[in-house]
């Protein structure tokens, strides 16, 4: 199943004063709330939705201007978080 065929798709915009924010789609089950986050080892950035006990993953995103590696480059390695995936 194709989750970014062009019937599928959800645009939606992030924002939170955090390093990014703009204008990206996903597939059509993205949610208000659901967060956007560079996974190391995974070369698309990931929309999850927190559950009762950890994140679960949604699916990939497209996020203009965050797809060559360009959020990576300026992360704080002292301001990252450790997720638990479910």
């Amino acid at each position: 199943m194709n989750y970014l065929a062009k019937d599928n798709r959800k645009v939606f915009r992030c924002q939170n004063g955090g390093d990014y924010s703009g204008v990206g789609f996903s597939c059509e089950h993205v949610q208000e709330g659901d967060l956007v986050v560079l996974i190391a080892g995974v070369s698309l950035p990931m929309v999850v939705r927190l559950q009762e006990y950890g994140y679960q993953v949604i699916n990939p995103a497209f996020l203009g201007g965050a797809m060559n590696g360009e959020l990576c480059r300026d992360v704080d390695q002292d301001n990252l978080s450790d997720l638990l995936f479910v």
